[in-house]
């Protein structure tokens, strides 16, 4: 799991419209407010998930409704992965 976090991150951190450090993610971290991404941004970062893990991006369509914050989306990403 911790390099699924890792990877993560690094890609929250490179799609992100703000400069922040991946150090500083957390889990509670929410992607418009504190992360600086808009739609744009947020589905730019699913598309490079699918690439990274080989997670379907229909399986991660839902995460656009139901993924608020940086936790959201790794709990997503390693539930999908455990599934494979």
């Amino acid at each position: 799991m911790e390099n699924i976090d890792q990877t993560l991150k690094e890609l929250v951190v490179k799609n992100s419209l703000r400069n922040i450090n991946k150090d500083s993610i957390k889990d509670e971290l929410k992607f418009v407010e504190d992360l600086g991404y808009d739609s744009l941004r947020y589905i730019n970062l699913i598309v490079e998930i699918e690439d990274t893990f080989g997670v379907q991006l229909t399986l991660l369509s839902e995460l656009v409704v139901s993924s608020n914050t940086y936790g959201d989306l790794k709990n997503f990403v390693v539930k999908q992965l455990d599934n494979k």
